[in-house]
């Protein structure tokens, strides 16, 4: 077990344990789940999913009725995690996953999958914007910084895997700077990864969803996100990399949802709404909100239902538009 991921689970069940199991509403009967359900999170232990499923877990077992076993795939960027439960005809195969980051992921990778047609969001939990970050001895004290130096000399910037959103916002930033490859972009296995790198100063800087820097605080600092308002102003200490730089770059969201395969949602949505309820009592829990609120994660939280998870998706598909050649280039 990593040490990121043994830190986050001590934190996250010390947390739990203190703030009480008061009891949610049940959502209408249904006989489903009649076996434990599968929460799949496409990254390795440590990193935000990760911690998504682990504050949900417990509450939403009690609530289920049935354990929700969380399993790790790494592979692929979230490639072949996706392509799993879009397989599932019934809805005992979940995945937690940015819904922006998923779409870029799959328009890159080429696949005929995409996330309003073969998914379906049970309920967004979060939502987050891309940061710009470094590491907290770096020279580099604004975007305007990294990107002169990146004007002189060859650069690095780490993202969290090839053809991922993260990626996306390097190839606008690359293009809008006009630096070329002088900023090197250096693709990573899940963010948790990255960030570890960017703390132990291998790296230049990285970007990543400002989240996954919660416990990385003392060793990376930000200098810039991808949005036009900071949804954290108390923890991201900038401003907007449109901003520093003058230039028109897209506010690239990362909301964090549950999904289950569009396929699931058709032959079972009785089972699908009693997840999707199940899984907003567990979030709402005060147990669960207390956790969050105390890891520093209760900020991002966002309970958007599926019609506008749906609607942003859209926003996404708009950007993909107008950049999805980049990762072509």
């Amino acid at each position: 077990m990593s040490m990121a991921r043994t830190i986050l689970s001590a934190m996250i069940g010390l947390i739990l344990l203190s703030a009480g199991a008061a009891k949610a509403a049940q959502p209408a009967e249904t006989d489903f789940p009649t076996r434990p359900v599968t929460l799949l999170v496409p990254a390795a232990p440590g990193g935000g999913w990760d911690a998504d499923a682990q504050f949900i877990r417990a509450e939403w077992s009690k609530l289920l009725g049935r354990n929700v076993i969380i399993r790790y795939d790494s592979a692929g960027g979230g490639l072949a995690a996706l392509q799993e439960v879009a397989r599932e005809s019934e809805p005992y195969t979940m995945i937690v996953i940015g819904s922006e980051f998923a779409a870029i992921n799959l328009y890159s990778q080429h696949s005929h999958l995409t996330m309003s047609k073969d998914f379906y969001p049970l309920l967004n939990i979060s939502t987050d914007v891309m940061t710009v970050f470094v590491p907290v001895n770096s020279p580099y004290h604004g975007m305007n910084d990294l990107i002169e130096a990146a004007k002189q000399k060859r650069i690095s910037i780490g993202v969290a895997g090839v053809g991922s959103s993260n990626e996306l916002m390097a190839l606008i930033l690359r293009q809008v700077a006009g630096v070329g490859k002088n900023l090197n972009i250096v693709p990573f296995n899940g963010g948790s990864t990255l960030r570890t790198e960017i703390a132990g100063g291998h790296l230049a800087a990285g970007i990543s969803p400002s989240q996954g820097l919660i416990a990385f605080h003392d060793e990376i600092r930000p200098i810039g996100y991808f949005a036009n308002q900071n949804p954290v102003p108390s923890f991201l200490k900038t401003t907007p990399v449109a901003t520093q730089l003058g230039a028109k770059i897209p506010s690239m969201l990362f909301s964090s949802a549950i999904f289950v395969s569009s396929r699931a949602e058709r032959s079972d949505p009785a089972a699908v709404a009693k997840l999707s309820a199940t899984l907003k009592a567990a979030l709402t829990d005060p147990s669960v909100e207390s956790a969050m609120g105390k890891a520093g994660y209760g900020v991002y939280s966002d309970f958007i239902d599926s019609s506008a998870v749906l609607a942003r998706l859209k926003e996404t598909e708009a950007v993909l538009q107008q950049y999805g050649s980049l990762f072509r280039q």
